[in-house]
C-alpha cells in the first residue's frame, strides 16, 4: 500500500512537471 502511494505521488509529480514545462516559457526559467 505504501509503495502504491509513493508511486502515485511520483507519477503525479512527473505529470505536473511535464504540464508545467509545456505551458511555461523555458526562457523564463
Amino acid at each position: 500500500m505504501e509503495f502504491l502511494i509513493a508511486a502515485s505521488a511520483l507519477l503525479a509529480n512527473a505529470v505536473t512537471s511535464q504540464f508545467s514545462g509545456a505551458y511555461t516559457d523555458p526562457s523564463q526559467d
